[in-house]
């Protein structure tokens, strides 16, 4: 018998309005502020927050990638808990919601990262999901040595991740591969993902390019909007 590849949560929801916890793996979340009482960076915490975001019926939990902190009194959220790992812990402590990680392109190669993706799909039962972001925190990105490309060459790089990416999730055997910013050979990539032909893919481009990159590869894509009213033509 044969089963059907998992959908995931995001997509499968009879909700038209889907909700995210967002910002749940850094010092304050979203709100840049001192006050003792916002959240701590706990493991403890996370589970909690995860479960109870599960039962209340919210759909999914997306956490913010950061490596240190804004500076100032505050040091807005200069604890983080890295995203790939953190999912992995909350996939095993939940049963229904999806699961995000989210990262910077330049911070991590593609083999790794797909095999990552592979590997939490499957804690999650195909409950997880990729925001990928190509990277805009210059004083971050500089902790790995590597200089910041300019804005239109990251979304490049990041279309070229993301195919080697595909590529791994849904090639059987050994393959070369040969783009303009990765070349990797012998590539080799097992198991798949659970979701077929890759896990939920997620995006924050409100930039032309952005958007260009969000259209082509994301099922989901972030925009701003300042109210409701403007939602909808900024979406489309």
């Amino acid at each position: 018998m044969t089963l059907s590849p998992p959908t995931h949560p995001l997509k499968s929801s009879p909700h038209k309005l889907k909700l995210g916890v967002f910002g749940l793996n850094v010092s304050s979340g979203c709100s840049m502020t001192d006050r003792p009482d916002t959240l701590k960076v706990d493991w403890q915490e996370s589970v909690k927050v995860a479960q109870l975001a599960e039962a209340a019926g919210i759909e999914a939990i997306i956490p913010v990638a950061r490596w240190k902190g804004m500076g100032g009194k505050v040091n807005f959220n200069h604890r983080n808990f890295e995203t790939f790992t953190w999912a992995a812990g909350l996939a095993a402590k939940t049963e229904e919601i999806s699961i995000f990680a989210t990262f910077h392109v330049p911070t991590v190669h593609p083999i790794r990262a797909a095999k990552e993706v592979a590997t939490i799909d499957h804690i999650a039962g195909g409950r997880f999901g990729l925001n990928i972001v190509a990277g805009w925190n210059e004083r971050e990105i500089a902790m790995f040595g590597i200089p910041q490309k300019e804005h239109d060459i990251r979304y490049d790089v990041a279309d070229d991740w993301i195919s080697l990416c595909k590529e791994l999730w849904t090639i059987d055997g050994e393959f070369d591969y040969d783009g303009p910013h990765f070349q990797s050979p012998a590539c080799y990539s097992e198991p798949k993902p659970l979701q077929r032909p890759w896990p939920a893919l997620m995006s924050a481009g409100n930039s032309a390019r952005g958007q260009e990159f969000a259209a082509a590869h994301a099922d989901f894509n972030f925009v701003v909007a300042k109210d409701i009213t403007s939602a909808s033509e900024v979406a489309s």
